[in-house]
């Protein structure tokens, strides 16, 4: 489909994400949106409690990740900035706050990559086409917030 509008979910600090926004939006498909999940989150859990479920490796790139984005914006962020991409940041995207947002942007297509957050069955239902996943490793065997890293 041609001029397809799409909703695109990721982490605000991912990596390689620009890449694919340039080749939808050349593709001429209208990205109205990047959402992502708000920082707090994170790293709101017990540092301990992460430490036991996603190993050292996890919770130092989390801490670097937090530190290095005081320091300069990401790569993605300064990507919407140029390009006038709305990017708005939401705590939970299956309230219906979240579930509203996203219906007002009326997309036909909803993409996911890098995302923090399991959609429920009425976001997964909001775009007319489709809602599609990126996963950047082998499903299920490497699934998990750092699938990379195995």
């Amino acid at each position: 489909m041609a001029n397809a509008r799409i909703v695109f979910l990721t982490n605000p600090d991912s990596t390689g994400k620009v890449e694919c926004l340039k080749r939808l939006m050349e593709d001429g498909h209208a990205v109205v949106a990047v959402i992502s999940t708000s920082a707090v989150p994170a790293l709101a859990e017990n540092p301990l409690k992460l430490l036991a479920k996603h190993g050292a490796l996890f919770l130092a790139r989390k801490v670097l990740d937090k530190f290095l984005a005081k320091l300069k914006p990401s790569e993605l962020k300064k990507f919407l900035a140029e390009t006038g991409t709305p990017h708005p940041t939401v705590r939970d995207i299956n309230d219906d706050e979240s579930v509203a947002l996203i219906a007002s942007l009326e997309p036909d297509i909803l993409i996911t990559s890098a995302f923090s957050q399991i959609l429920s069955e009425r976001v997964i239902a909001l775009p007319k086409l489709a809602a599609l996943n990126s996963h950047s490793s082998l499903l299920p065997k490497y699934r998990g917030p750092a699938p990379v890293f195995w």
